[in-house]
């Protein structure tokens, strides 16, 4: 008999595990200590869903979105604390999951790795994030450590895409559909009708000054910050979009989709709202399929945007003499769009923190570590970094070469993915694509609940395309 059979070693692993979790409920009741009971119950049931990946997969693409909202909610009956256990249940299941794969699977992932570009890159990128965790420049180790939560543990639900089925993955788009509506929902109870008491007592003590815009505080729902929140809504209405016209004319999907674009409006995103614009503009022009016409369409809708863009403005109302929230969160997200390169757009310090991070690229091309720049530094007093635009940070972090790898990768999945799609016409290669794009161009793949997601969808379509090419 095998002793390190599969079977013997999750009966073990069971075993070990329910030991663990009575402790920790027993003492949880014992102490009275609410937080404590809620994470031993959140880990074991979402645990048990973990032991196929698949549905693994689907639990967490559920949890993640609402982790923060639960951890909020927990300050009702216990206090604040900032390093909250709740945060890193998602990512020791995905550590179980991917070792899971290590251990039974690795035959495969390693004909994988060694037959497809794709999986190279984003095998060696992840090599790279490791040695990372150990860059002196960020801080310390801790703050490497910590700076794993937002490289490395997304990039290991590349590979579990490998492990979820067309149907599965139909699932998880509509999820983030319903997701998406749900918290744009309550996204615009916030906007409408404030905060709860829980919330605000995360606001006063782990809340962060871009919540606020001239007075009022912008809405984040569900998620841990507004722009969490924000790019969930561009990934969402994106994918919105793509099944309502998939659906030819769906009711329900067109609700769905005007909520959420209302909703982003409203949240005063400007990033997140071009995203989507853009995102939603590729995915159209895209049904065209002829390379030249798209590139065509591309030009003509840029110009036609920036033509409209530039005749908008708000409608002047001599009621309205005192600014409501509703309007002042409007008015920013209109002078982002109108006037992108006003004295008070984020723009103008994205361009000179673009000039400081080339400087620092060069002087220190390997990097300055995975934990720079982000909440891992704040939390353990790492190095911080100048907010610049999206990839050029990235590659301030993970140096030259996990730049070059990050582009490669995503370079080679959306020509993959175009190639397919001019020859079979697959809905899936065309929403890749757009989502894909607006991933490298706009971020997203390093937050809580859009980087699971966005990594999961290179896997899969990697995966799917690799067996395409087979047959």
């Amino acid at each position: 008999m095998n002793l390190l059979s599969r079977k013997t070693l999750r009966g073990i692993g069971f075993i070990c595990v329910v030991l663990v979790v009575s402790y920790f409920f027993s003492k949880g009741i014992v102490e009275n200590n609410i937080r404590l009971i809620f994470v031993v119950g959140l880990f074991l049931i979402l645990g048990i869903l973990c032991l196929k990946i698949s549905t693994g997969v689907i639990s967490l693409v559920i949890f993640l979105p609402f982790m923060a909202f639960l951890r909020r909610f927990i300050y009702s009956y216990n206090s604040y604390v900032s390093l909250d256990p709740i945060l890193v249940i998602s990512d020791i299941l995905t550590l179980f999951m991917f070792f899971h794969i290590l251990l039974f699977e690795r035959k495969n992932l390693y004909k994988l790795v060694k037959k497809n570009q794709i999986v190279c890159y984003v095998t060696l990128l992840l090599l790279v994030c490791v040695l990372q965790i150990f860059n002196p420049l960020q801080g310390g180790i801790i703050v490497g450590i910590a700076g794993a939560k937002f490289w490395i543990i997304p990039i290991l639900w590349f590979y579990l895409g490998f492990y979820v089925t067309e149907r599965k993955m139909e699932i998880i788009f509509y999820l983030i559909i319903a997701i998406g509506f749900i918290t744009a929902v309550y996204g615009l109870y916030q906007m409408y009708y404030r905060f709860t008491d829980f919330e605000k007592y995360w606001i006063n003590y782990g809340g962060y000054t871009a919540l606020g815009i001239r007075g009022f505080m912008r809405s984040f729902s569900t998620f841990a910050s507004a722009q969490e929140y924000t790019t969930y809504l561009m990934i969402s209405g994106i994918i919105t979009l793509a099944y309502f016209l998939k659906r030819k004319n769906n009711l329900i999907l067109l609700i769905i989709f005007s909520v959420i674009g209302y909703s982003l409006v409203m949240a005063s995103a400007r990033g997140a709202i071009f995203g989507f614009v853009i995102g939603s503009g590729l995915f159209l022009i895209l049904g065209l399929r002829n390379f030249k016409k798209i590139i065509l369409a591309g030009i003509v809708v840029i110009i036609g945007s920036s033509i409209l863009i530039s005749k908008v403005s708000l409608p002047e109302s001599p009621v309205e003499i005192k600014h409501t929230m509703k309007r002042t969160l409007m008015e920013h997200t209109m002078s982002g769009i109108t006037d992108p390169f006003s004295k008070t757009s984020t723009i103008q310090h994205r361009f000179q923190g673009a000039r400081s991070v080339f400087g620092r690229i060069i002087r220190n091309p390997f990097g300055l570590g995975i934990g720079a720049g982000n909440l891992a530094a704040y939390k353990f007093g790492g190095s911080g970094a100048p907010e610049t635009f999206f990839l050029i940070g990235s590659v301030m972090k993970i140096g030259l070469l996990g730049g070059i790898l990050l582009i490669l990768l995503f370079y080679n999945f959306i020509k993959w993915n175009f190639l397919s799609y001019v020859e079979k016409n697959d809905f899936f290669c065309r929403l890749e694509i757009t989502i894909a794009f607006i991933a490298f161009t706009i971020g997203g793949f390093m937050l809580y609940s859009t980087g699971p997601f966005i990594w999961l969808l290179l896997g899969w379509g990697t995966k799917r395309l690799t067996d395409e090419k087979k047959d």
